[in-house]
């Protein structure tokens, strides 16, 4: 059996602002027909203190991004003003 994963269509690159209209499409397509699910979880930060971009890093565990609650969480990262519209897909 074979399975490969799924590849995302959009860009990689995309900036957001603060009360502007945003709209990024996260579809992807997975040629085993696969159905795709998304969900916010938490963000690890980087371990080599260079923002990722030093090799080598540390080894797991890794920390967690720390969030400004109550605005921010795992669960609205940008925001309780954010809507996800799965439709959009």
């Amino acid at each position: 059996m074979h399975n490969t994963s799924a590849k995302f269509t959009g860009s990689d690159l995309v900036t957001v602002c603060a009360n502007n209209e945003f709209s990024y499409s996260f579809a992807a397509q997975d040629d085993d027909a696969d159905e795709l699910r998304y969900s916010f979880c938490t963000a690890y930060a980087s371990t080599s203190g260079a923002g990722g971009n030093a090799s080598p890093t540390a080894p797991p565990p890794f920390p967690q991004v720390p969030y400004d609650y109550p605005t921010y969480n795992e669960s609205e990262p940008l925001g309780q003003f954010v809507t996800v519209d799965p439709s959009l897909v």
